[in-house]
């Protein structure tokens, strides 16, 4: 599979932010937190313009998750 170097970006992205975060794998909200830290993309900006930053998502990832990491990929989706 071919990814374009914009994708590719992303996910090395989210999967630097997963493992600071002490996460085993890329979680949808990495993901989506890749995406709202990608500078000058269309999706920050329209992260951006509806109010949520990455500080904003960070935030509300952690609240989530209270104090708990992504540790395998068989736990059905529960952290």
């Amino acid at each position: 599979m071919h990814l374009s170097p914009e994708l590719a970006r992303l996910f090395e992205a989210a999967q630097s932010l997963a493992q600071n975060a002490g996460d085993s794998f890329v979680t949808a909200e990495r993901l989506f937190l890749a995406l709202a830290t990608a500078e000058g993309t269309a999706a920050a900006n329209i992260l951006s313009n509806a109010g949520l930053s990455p500080q904003t998502l960070e935030a509300a990832i952690a609240d989530m998750r209270k104090g708990r990491t992504a540790g395998s990929a068989l736990c059905g989706g529960r952290l």
